[in-house]
């Protein structure tokens, strides 16, 4: 800002003297003319060509202590005095020289003039009491009109140069000041502006490093890791998911999720499309099968969660090969069900003794003379005996037979009722069994295989529970849980679940030990009594269900356990196979019958002939198909057995089919272990051989089988 003179000038004189006479001689010569006056001026102006005299404005005051009022109450005014003529004795008040201190004291830049006819001090005396300066001269008296006109017209002049001159020094001083304050905001800026520089150098550094090191640990994990785009192609894989899959380096970049891994696609396109925050939601986890580059496949478990990343969604998949875990899982598993048939050894033993004993006895009173109804009642033991044996050994097969099968929708209550059978068989007598498993019950997805083990561990801890005896009740009942519910419980989800419960009457779990019944290996009972893995077990396939565990216990009162089971309402239960069902006899039929066992071959034998069957009869495969040869234009069918030393069952049907392919077979074993009879099943399957019975079986079910399929059409 330019800082320019001020165009109003101060006209403004002070005269301080205690005689009115020197007022009005001043007022003459600065003071505005009288008309007169001013027309003579005026008139030399217009002859001359002059400029007129400008007037100055007088005030007067007869003493000191006036004078500095009037100067204090200009400056208030803020029309302050630009000099001031002041008389140096001035009785009886201040003299020139106070009156002057005293006014410099208010107003510092009034230029005065001080008046004198003569000098009562010297000048060095009086700059020592006032300090003038070059504020201050001095006039004697009398004075000249043109030397007081040139004094007032100086001084005033002066007076408005150092006004004009401190102006622009307070402008430049707050000039200076903007100008500091701009400096001082830029430098702070610039300051402000290299920190924030290094600190995002040094973010961008330790980005960098975090980038690094999570790189370094992405290469470093031994499972696999794969980020895949919206479209389902893999962005980036880590080494172990490259060697997983058979790919090397960056090989696996590019090619689409559904190559490697079936299932998840459909998984992650409901994960893309859930409108609920990953947060919230949680990531998705299972087992999925895998392919190799090289066409093999393998079991994996999953989990995939969503990423957003500003506007961008990926799919973090992290990928674990379980083959060998599942494999070692399995034979684990097949391990403790033997565990557990062993401890229930005895009971099946006691249970087997029972069923021979009537056997025998009936046998016995056979081979005596009796009456028929006597001789029918022996029979019906007998028929009775052998079918509880039959039920006891398809239990424990369907038990231990090693393995898990595939889960299926079933209905609980009937391996419930299975378990049943088998702990009123073999449990002591002092314990009662109560079951309360009605139809109605929900139907859920398991692996029955699984579940039956986890129903029997518990019985089997219940009975051990109760070495005095006691009641074990086992209840099926249905449950819905709401999200405040679930929330309750670890890994639980609101929805529909099927409760089964195991409760005893025996011991109870003391409150210090039953946050641990469930670690493995962890057991109250003696060394050699039990692994600690029975519960762990438990808890761990009914977690693998998607289930929980609730369990209550009290001392000296019993224990109870509660399995929750996500159910499926509504689902329909895998249909059983149907009951074989034919005609009751033959019409002379004949029929070649194939065992190895002479005892079976003679009691099929007899059974056939009275229900009007001609019967022919071989103790190996070899045998069989040399008589085939002999009475191929007779025989109808063939009742053969699957294992035979020598030629197996299998084997000579395939030459039989090769021999006459419209022969008609039915095919019959003993095989205990569901994986060996399924293998069998097949192969007879692939020969058109779709009939296959069970031993032990009863001879309804064998004439039943022979009718249909002496029915059948050939294809």
């Amino acid at each position: 800002m330019s800082i320019g003179r001020s165009t109003l000038r101060n006209r403004r004189i002070l005269v301080i003297d205690d005689n009115s006479a020197i007022h009005q001689d001043f007022l003459k010569i600065l003071g505005a003319p009288d008309a007169f006056d001013a027309a003579l001026l005026a008139d030399e102006a217009a002859i001359f060509g002059t400029p007129q005299r400008e007037a100055f404005e007088i005030d007067t005051a007869l003493q000191g202590e006036e004078g500095l009022r009037m100067v204090e109450r200009a400056m208030a005014a803020g029309r302050p005095y630009a000099m001031a003529f002041v008389d140096v004795r001035m009785p009886p008040g201040w003299d020139g020289i106070e009156t002057t201190r005293r006014i410099w004291q208010t107003c510092p830049d009034l230029q005065i003039v001080i008046c004198t006819a003569y000098a009562d001090c010297s000048w060095a005396e009086m700059q020592d009491q006032i300090q003038p300066g070059d504020r201050l001269l001095i006039l004697k008296k009398p004075f000249d009109t043109i030397e007081v006109l040139q004094l007032a017209n100086a001084l005033t002049e002066k007076w408005q140069l150092l006004q004009d001159s401190k102006n622009r020094l307070d402008n430049l001083e707050e000039l200076v000041k903007q100008r500091t304050a701009e400096l001082e905001e830029s430098r702070s800026a610039a300051v402000a502006m290299m920190e924030q520089a290094i600190r995002q150098r040094e973010l961008v550094e330790k980005v960098c490093e975090d980038l690094k090191l999570q790189g370094c640990v992405l290469e470093s994990m031994f499972e696999g890791v794969a980020i895949c785009t919206e479209e389902g192609r893999i962005d980036h894989a880590n080494a172990a998911c490259g060697a997983m899959f058979g790919y090397a380096g960056p090989g696996m970049e590019g090619i689409l999720l559904s190559s490697v891994l079936d299932g998840l696609p459909e998984q992650a396109g409901r994960i893309f499309n859930d409108p609920v925050e990953p947060a919230d939601h949680g990531p998705w986890s299972g087992e999925l099968k895998g392919r190799r580059k090289d066409g093999s496949s393998f079991i994996t478990r999953v989990r995939a969660s969503r990423l957003i990343f500003d506007t961008k969604r990926c799919l973090v998949v992290l990928i674990e090969d379980i083959t060998a875990k599942k494999a070692m899982e399995t034979q684990f598993l097949r391990a403790l069900r033997m565990e557990s048939v062993g401890r229930l050894s005895c009971g099946i033993a006691h249970d087997l003794n029972n069923i021979l004993t009537p056997i025998m006895m009936a046998a016995y009173m056979l081979r005596q003379p009796s009456p028929a109804e006597e001789t029918e009642k022996a029979i019906s033991t007998i028929e009775s005996s052998t079918q509880r044996g039959a039920d006891l050994i398809k239990q424990l097969l369907s038990f231990g037979r090693g393995g898990s099968g595939s889960r299926t929708v079933v209905k609980v209550q009937r391996i419930v009722w299975d378990v049943e059978k088998i702990v009123r068989a073999t449990f002591p007598k002092n314990i009662t069994v109560e079951v309360n498993a009605e139809d109605s019950g929900w139907p859920v997805v398991c692996d029955v295989t699984q579940l039956h083990q986890v129903l029997l561990n518990l019985c089997v801890n219940a009975r051990d529970a109760m070495p005095a005896g006691g009641s074990l009740t086992i209840t099926l009942g249905n449950a819905s849980l709401d999200e405040n519910e679930a929330v309750l419980h670890s890994n639980a989800k609101a929805g529909p679940y099927l409760v089964l419960q195991v409760a005893d009457t025996g011991e109870g779990i003391p409150p210090e030990i039953i946050d641990r019944v469930f670690d493995p290996f962890f057991t109250t009972k003696e060394a050699g009594s039990g692994t600690g893995l029975g519960l762990a077990t438990v808890l761990g396939i009914v977690e693998n269900h998607g289930g929980f565990i609730d369990l209550e216990s009290t001392v000296g009162q019993g224990t109870v356990f509660k399995l929750f089971l996500p159910a499926r309402p509504g689902a329909g239960e895998h249909a059983a196979e149907a009951p074989l069902a034919g005609s009751p006899g033959g019409n002379g039929e004949t029929i070649l019958v194939v065992d190895d066992e002479r005892g079976i071959r003679d009691v099929t034998e007899k059974m056939l002939a009275g229900h009007g069957y001609k019967v022919l009869t071989a103790g190996d495969g070899s045998e069989a198909i040399a008589v085939y040869r002999r009475h191929r234009d007779e025989i109808k069918m063939v009742l053969t057995d699957l294992m035979m030393p020598g030629m197996d069952g299998v084997t000579m049907s395939g030459i039989l089919k090769k021999m006459d392919p419209g022969i008609k077979i039915v095919a019959s074993s003993g095989i205990g272990s569901v994986r060996s009879r399924d293998a069998k099943q097949k192969e007879l399957q692939a020969l058109g051989i779709h009939t296959l019975l069970l031993k032990p079986y009863r001879a309804e079910v064998v004439l039943g089988a022979l009718g249909r399929e002496l029915q059948t059409v050939p294809a």
